[in-house]
């Protein structure tokens, strides 16, 4: 494998691992949200 190549990949994986990032983030708030409401109306 050359250098550019790694370089390539490792790019690639930055993109996957900040859109997993901000899924994760959606959901937690998205949760937190939901109990926080939940939790009030009971």
């Amino acid at each position: 494998m050359s250098c550019e190549e790694i370089k390539k990949r490792a790019r690639e994986s930055n993109k996957y691992f900040e859109r997993a990032a901000l899924c994760i983030t959606v959901l937690v708030l998205y949760l937190y949200y939901f109990y926080k409401y939940s939790l009030l109306n009971l």
